[in-house]
């Protein structure tokens, strides 16, 4: 207890002096997100009738919870902007309400969705437009999109799971498959965590923007007053789920579910703390979590929250296998801050924004993903191991040969071996926890 204690007020005393002291960098850095940010957001035109973002050069195409993402950005540098972003994905959805992962700039689809974080966003940015049109513009939609989620991908037991790694976003997890994705688990057959708590998530998010446009007088009362009584039902439906299912108190932290075995499988990710983005956890849960979070060992890195937790056997400095995401880590520290621990949120703002300035002033750009561990990108690879000699072997024996090649040329030989440069996407959500978590203004 008292080594706990200790440790809370040694972290608040840290991030109070850094916060007075903090070097130039992070004033350039700042500025650097924000153009790099005003690069790739695109004017609206014959495919999309709206403001709309690319992650990077790289990445050419409206992409769902990228864009999610990018749009809190935006909110704090044009909010009118912020919610254009999220106009635009949905601007893509779907007779039968999918909202796909992707529309790219030739027009191709997805056949997959994405991480469903519009809604959650959406309701984000609502409480600093206060803007009724974007409400009624989005409202329907996104109800749409949570009735598509609701009935194609929802589990028996009341979890939900992935259609493909792909949908999840998070595509060679050791949770799915292996590092160079020459072999991927059935992720139907697995309730997902990070699915589950996103469903809470949106469900609540909607009751929010239900809500809003009740008080403000928009729509049909009656209607939506009983959208929201389902949407509590089936945010309460779900956090029974996960609570039930994917809670082990042994350890003391959720895992996914295998529903063929009902086992849970042991991996120890990033994914674990969405239950408290979601406010599922209760305050028992959150205090196991917590001491998860706050080992050097797992999660409490130089940059916070690696994908995959540093002393877990499947822990590798590649992609979504232990490297850190700063959307995933974005969403463990507002778990936190839905626990109300403010000198925690602010120790792991602090130590993921100056990682990702501080990497920037080392390597001259923004990338995908950071090292948990140093301010570079030596040790860091992209999925390892699809050479071009194993791949062609791949090929040769594979009954699906042009989904092998395409996989080879465009991981390989085009987003290359390392983290994709010029990358700002939603990297620039540290410029979001820097102005709202840590009160900073570049000079």
């Amino acid at each position: 207890m008292w080594k706990s204690l200790a440790m809370i007020v040694t972290l608040f005393s840290v991030c109070t002096a850094v916060a007075e002291e903090r070097p130039q960098y992070w004033n350039d850095a700042f500025n650097a997100v924000n153009a790099q940010a005003e690069k790739y957001l695109k004017a609206p035109g014959k495919k999309n009738a709206h403001w709309h973002v690319h992650p990077s050069s790289m990445y050419k195409g409206v992409y769902l919870w990228d864009s999610a993402f990018i749009s809190l950005i935006w909110k704090h540098k044009n909010s009118s902007i912020a919610e254009e972003i999220i106009r635009s994905v949905l601007h893509n959805q779907l007779p039968d309400g999918r909202v796909p992962h992707v529309k790219s700039i030739l027009g191709g689809v997805s056949p997959w969705t994405q991480p469903p974080v519009l809604s959650w966003a959406a309701a984000d940015i609502l409480t600093k437009t206060q803007n009724p049109k974007f409400a009624t513009d989005i409202y329907g939609k996104l109800r749409k999109y949570h009735q598509w989620l609701w009935t194609k991908r929802r589990a028996a037991n009341g979890l939900f799971f992935w259609g493909h790694a792909y949908e999840s976003g998070i595509d060679n997890s050791p949770r799915f498959g292996n590092r160079d994705e020459s072999h991927y688990n059935d992720t139907t057959k697995i309730g997902a965590v990070d699915f589950s708590s996103y469903l809470v998530m949106d469900a609540k998010s909607l009751t929010d923007l239900a809500n809003f446009m009740i008080k403000n007088n928009i729509g049909n009362r009656s209607e939506l007053e009983n959208d929201i009584r389902i949407y509590e039902s089936r945010a309460a439906q779900t956090t029974k789920a996960i609570n039930n299912l994917l809670w082990n108190e042994h350890d003391g932290i959720y895992y996914d579910l295998d529903l063929t075995t009902g086992k849970q499988i042991k991996i120890s990710t990033v994914a674990s703390f969405f239950p408290l983005t979601a406010g599922v956890a209760s305050r028992e849960q959150y205090l196991r979590l917590r001491q998860h979070a706050l080992d050097p060992k797992k999660y409490n890195t130089v940059s916070p929250f690696p994908t995959v937790a540093h002393d877990d056997p499947t822990f590798e400095k590649d992609m979504w296998r232990g490297a850190v995401w700063i959307n995933t880590s974005f969403l463990a520290i507002r778990g936190f801050k839905n626990y109300g621990e403010q000198a925690l949120v602010k120790h792991f703002s602090q130590n993921l924004v100056n990682s990702v300035y501080r990497t920037w002033t080392n390597t001259g750009t923004f990338h995908e993903f950071y090292d948990p561990d140093r301010y570079d990108l030596k040790e860091l690879s992209r999925k390892k191991g699809l050479g071009p000699n194993l791949g062609f072997v791949r090929l040769s024996g594979s009954k699906k040969p042009l989904e092998v090649l395409t996989h080879l040329v465009l991981k390989q030989t085009i987003l290359g071996q390392k983290p994709v440069g010029k990358f700002i996407g939603w990297t620039g959500l540290v410029n979001t926890l820097a102005i709202e978590e840590l009160g900073f203004k570049a000079e």
